[in-house]
């Protein structure tokens, strides 16, 4: 935010730039910069890319409303009564291994520096509002902000993590240097420090604006990951790749190496998706953050932040197509896996029987993803290729069976419980829920009980759908029948919760995303193959 006398200081060069010559040319403002290139790289059939300070200035120079930014976080407020663990993160137990939230707190605190117009402008709001809902660190707990939708940041220099043995502590390299690292490791050298702060420090730094409950997960998700294949932009990294269009803070990483090199990575900025033609901040704001009015106009458009968040305007764009069909051309393995013994086209799931020393009597099933229903028969392919795999393993004598969910970003829960039942048929998957007990969440369950159980009413069936009505307990055995049975509620840690419950499994299970067992769908098998002997 400006200063009293750096506003003085623009007000002047405001005006050296009005008493210019006629002749001279005046700099255009960063948006427009920004739409000049981009146009320009467009006619080429380029796709254009720029300095991250430029698309920084530009987001920067994005008006704020203080009325409306305040109203804002009210409405966030009203949502976050839905957070199941909203009142605990303040004082949660001592196996929670992040820092403490005081959810209401900061939101009030969000909200008086709104009113008070503390901000400078739209960007540094939306980037305390990402701070906050990042600092809870629940991934499905996020309302991408508007400002952040016009750009993603990226970095050149993509890092990995290795240790010499897999003993000694593991030194930084990047991605570039540790695929000559083997063949001639006098080439190359570890990273010291990142903009003179030291390696794992700075690491750490980019680690904690990660939304993963776990620690290592969140430091994990900062290098490169071959295991993230199903989503190339989150193969490189959090140090690399900023998908959620949060600015990362350096405008240049200059990277220090231990034989006392030194190299550069300059941040740049890309469109994230539609035109760009923006004259300045002021028109960006207003195609990008206020209501967007019932027109057929979409042109430069992406799903702005209103004062009422929505679930339209609120979740996260997908990289993933609604629908496509299967490919009809296998995709390539996986880089860094060994050849599949099975592997659908889509790289959905694969299964590998090794045979290296040691490891003659194991199988890995790797699971890169359960979303699988947006992909035309993918739960078809899902299933039949597990079904298939297992009977597989069996025959080749193989005794363990190793499940590699690593980088799985999760999806359709109903895979999973699939999964667990083709190994387990006789074993009823475990789920077990609670709601935070607020009056919201009461009155849409006396809605849903005054129906009757086969009720046709299109808001019964959304009621049920979405998980608030003919829940179950845990173990599958009861279905609440009443409000208060549900409701409770129960002191959990100091606030008020639900019984706990489940999702009734025999209505989520279809044909389209089975569950074996449930809801009409038969047992593959009563009792899983087991290993043949071989000779």
């Amino acid at each position: 935010m400006l200063t009293k006398p750096s506003l003085l200081l623009a007000a002047v060069g405001s005006v050296l730039v009005a008493a210019a010559p006629s002749g001279q040319r005046s700099t255009p403002a960063p948006c427009a910069h920004i739409s000049q290139q981009y146009m320009h790289g467009v006619k080429t059939g380029k796709v254009p890319t720029f300095p991250g300070a430029l698309a920084y200035e530009c987001l920067q120079s994005m008006p704020f409303d203080p009325k409306r930014g305040a109203a804002f976080v009210e409405d966030v407020k009203k949502y976050m009564q839905w957070q199941s663990n909203a009142n605990l993160l303040s004082n949660p137990p001592a196996s929670y291994l992040s820092p403490q939230v005081d959810i209401w707190g900061s939101l009030d605190y969000l909200q008086q520096q709104a009113a008070d117009n503390k901000f400078g402008n739209q960007f540094e709001f939306d980037t305390a509002l990402s701070d906050f809902f990042i600092s809870a660190k629940d991934g499905h707990l996020s309302l991408p902000p508007c400002s952040f939708m016009p750009f993603m940041f990226v970095s050149h220099e993509s890092l990995v993590s290795i240790s010499s043995d897999g003993l000694q502590l593991p030194q930084i390299y990047t991605y570039n240097d540790a695929e000559v690292l083997k063949s001639n490791p006098d080439a190359v050298s570890p990273i010291v420090t990142i903009n003179g702060k030291e390696v794992v420090s700075h690491l750490e730094g980019v680690a904690e604006n990660q939304s993963f409950q776990d620690p290592d997960a969140r430091y994990n998700n900062v290098f490169r990951s071959r295991s993230r294949y199903t989503s190339s932009d989150q193969m490189l990294g959090a140090f690399s790749f900023g998908p959620n269009g949060m600015w990362p803070g350096p405008t240049v990483y200059n990277l220090a190496y231990a034989n006392g090199t030194t190299s550069k990575s300059e941040v740049k900025a890309a469109v994230r998706s539609g035109k760009f033609k923006f004259a300045d901040g002021k028109a960006l704001y207003e195609s990008y953050c206020l209501p967007t009015p019932n027109t057929t106009d979409t042109t430069t458009k992406a799903a702005p932040s209103t004062a009422t968040p929505t679930p339209s305007s609120s979740a996260p764009a997908s990289s993933t197509p609604i629908s496509q069909s299967p490919s009809a051309t296998a995709n390539p393995t996986p880089t860094g896996y060994p050849k599949a013994t099975i592997r659908d086209n889509n790289n959905l799931i694969a299964g590998y029987l090794l045979r290296e020393p040691g490891l003659e009597d194991a199988a890995v099933l790797s699971v890169p993803t359960f979303s699988v229903s947006n992909l035309e028969g993918g739960s078809d392919i899902f299933s039949s290729l597990a079904v298939e795999f297992i009977q597989m393993a069996a025959d080749a004598g193989k005794k363990k069976m190793i499940i590699d969910l690593s980088a799985n970003p999760g999806g359709d829960v109903n895979y999973a419980f699939d999964l667990f039942k083709l190994f387990f048929p006789n074993k009823t998957p475990y789920w077990s829920s609670r709601f935070h007990a607020h009056e919201a969440f009461k009155l849409i369950e006396k809605v849903g009980y005054s129906f009757p159980h086969d009720s046709e009413n299109g808001n019964f069936e959304s009621l049920v759908k979405f998980g608030f009505y003919n829940l179950k307990t845990p173990d599958q055995n009861h279905t609440f029948e009443s409000v208060e049975e549900l409701y409770g509620p129960h002191q959990i840690l100091g606030t008020n919760m639900s019984t706990a419950n489940s999702l009734d499994l025999d209505l989520v299970s279809s044909e389209v995303k089975p569950i074996h067992g449930f809801g009409g769908v038969k047992s593959k098998w009563m009792t899983p193959p087991s290993p043949r002997k071989t000779s």
